[in-house]
Order: C-alpha cells, then structure tokens, then sequence
C-alpha cells in the first residue's frame, strides 16, 4: 500500500469517525432502525459496489425507473 493509499484510507476513516460522532451527539429525527442494522447495510453495498458485483446497485435501480421492479 502506497503513501496515496494511505491518506485516501485515513481521510475516509476521519470523515466516517466525525459523521458517526455526530450523529450519536445531535441526530436529526427518531431512529427506526437500529443504527447496526443501517450501517451494516449500507457498508454492505459499498463493499459489494467496490468489488464490481454486477447487479448490485444499477439493476434494481433501473428495474424500478422501467416500472418492472
């Protein structure tokens, strides 16, 4: 992992770090679900997006704007 690799990781863990802080501190409306569960799903598709998984994102998309969804 190169030095470039390095400052790309640790400013995503930065901002990661301050938007959970700050949603712990001053949440904006009453959760309905837990945040495990929100979080977790939504790391989940970014983890998925990142390795190319076809499907993941752009087939449901476009199935609901054709109306087929």
């Amino acid at each position: 992992m190169g030095p470039e690799d390095l400052v790309r990781v640790a400013s995503y863990l930065s901002v990661l770090g301050v938007m959970a802080t700050w949603e712990v501190l001053a949440p904006r409306r009453r959760l309905t679900a837990s945040k495990l569960c929100r979080w977790g799903g939504n790391l989940t598709i970014v983890i998925l997006e990142k390795k190319k998984v076809p499907g993941t994102i752009d087939r449901p998309v476009l199935a609901k704007t054709k109306g087929t969804f």
